[in-house]
This record gives structure tokens, C-alpha cells and sequence, in this order.
């Protein structure tokens, strides 16, 4: 299977019509990744920018910052291109209402598999449902799911290319959901059977 057709079964499984359908339509806002490293006051735009959101069901983003705790461990990449932050910064996702996150991406691994953890425990202290990373590879490609007025929405997430040495999640070790490629970009074919599964499994819990 190339990329082309594994999206395509992706999306197959992820938008067929489940056994129930939900009350209205769902508003989905989906923004790009949030690369926060200070929890900032006011700023220009931002009153209206919360508002806006707030008229949607569901908001997502790609999380590319690590959040710093007791785990973290030594930086895998210069300070230069380095993303962390303290905690504090997630209340500014919550105040834009920020409901469901990705955390698959090259930045997850900046502070070790201890920034895995200390991210995933973040946000789940801070009632931010995520995926994408995790305590091992079964918790990284498991579906997150946000709640909402129309219907729950699943998310699976995943990387592919530019994860760094040991930033892949294993049975063993904390890391991202990776879709890993050949030398000819090909997926390979057990993971490509894992995150099918896990679209899969959110289609069977979630309306969208």
C-alpha cells in the first residue's frame, strides 16, 4: 500500500456512517500546531480569536512543544530549535478552548522519552485529551476522544519522517506513534496495520 491509499483507507474508516448518528452537525475547527513556550497575557486578536473558537464543538491542534516536569531529560537537539515549556502554558489552550491534541510529531522527543511522559501527564492533568504519544507504543496509537454537544470525535495521530533516534514509541519505551517508510517511502506494513486498527476502534466509540 503507498501513502496515497493509506490515507485513503484511513479517511475510508474514519468518516463511514457509525451505528448512531449525532444530534447535528459537528463544528470542527482545526488549527495548525501550537509551538507555545510561554504562557502569555493579553495580545492583540485574542479576545475575538477565543470567542470565534467558542462556537465550534471540537477545536484541535498539533502540540510541538514538550511540557517540562520531574522526568524530562537532558535536550536531544540543539537549544536553538529546542521547543519546551512549563505547564502554565496549556491554560492558554484550554482559554481558547483547545479540546483535543495531537502530540506525533518532531518535536515530542526534544527532552527524551522523560518529556514523553511528563507532556502525556500534563495534559491529562490539565483535562486535555491527547494521542500521539505515550508511555509505550500501545498508549501512543490508542484514539483520544473529545466530547461535545453533537457527538464524540475520535482522533488517532501519527508521524512520519524526521523522528529522531529513540523518539519511536516501542512495547517498552515511551515515544511517538511512528508510520515508518522504507527507502522507497513506502509504509510498512505493520504499521500501517496498527493505525488502521486504532481508526478503526475510534469509528466504533466516536461519530466522527
Amino acid at each position: 500500500m503507498d501513502r496515497r491509499g493509506f490515507l485513503a483507507a484511513g479517511a475510508a474508516l474514519a468518516l463511514a456512517s457509525p451505528a448512531t448518528g449525532r444530534p447535528r452537525p459537528l463544528r470542527l475547527s482545526l488549527l495548525g500546531q501550537a509551538l507555545i513556550e510561554h504562557a502569555p497575557g493579553a495580545w492583540p486578536g485574542r479576545e475575538a480569536l477565543a470567542v470565534r473558537l467558542a462556537r465550534g464543538d471540537v477545536v484541535f491542534t498539533n502540540l510541538e512543544t514538550v511540557i517540562q516536569g520531574l522526568n524530562a531529560g537532558a535536550p536531544t537537539r540543539e537549544l536553538l530549535t529546542l521547543h519546551a515549556a512549563q505547564p502554565e502554558v496549556l491554560s492558554t489552550l484550554r482559554s481558547l478552548h483547545l479540546g483535543l491534541i495531537a502530540t506525533a510529531n518532531n518535536h515530542a522527543f526534544d527532552l527524551g522519552p522523560g518529556g514523553i511522559r511528563d507532556t502525556v501527564d500534563a495534559l491529562r492533568a490539565a483535562g486535555l485529551p491527547s494521542t500521539g504519544s505515550g508511555a509505550d507504543l500501545a498508549a501512543a496509537s490508542a484514539p483520544a476522544y473529545a466530547s461535545s454537544a453533537a457527538g464524540a470525535v475520535g482522533l488517532v495521530a501519527f508521524a512520519t519522517g524526521k523522528v529522531r533516534p529513540g523518539g519511536a514509541a516501542t512495547a517498552d519505551r515511551p515515544g511517538v506513534n511512528e508510520l515508518r517508510r522504507d527507502a522507497a517511502g513506502q509504509p510498512f506494513a505493520e504499521d500501517v496495520e496498527r493505525i488502521l486498527h486504532a481508526i478503526a476502534a475510534a469509528r466504533r466509540q466516536a461519530q466522527v
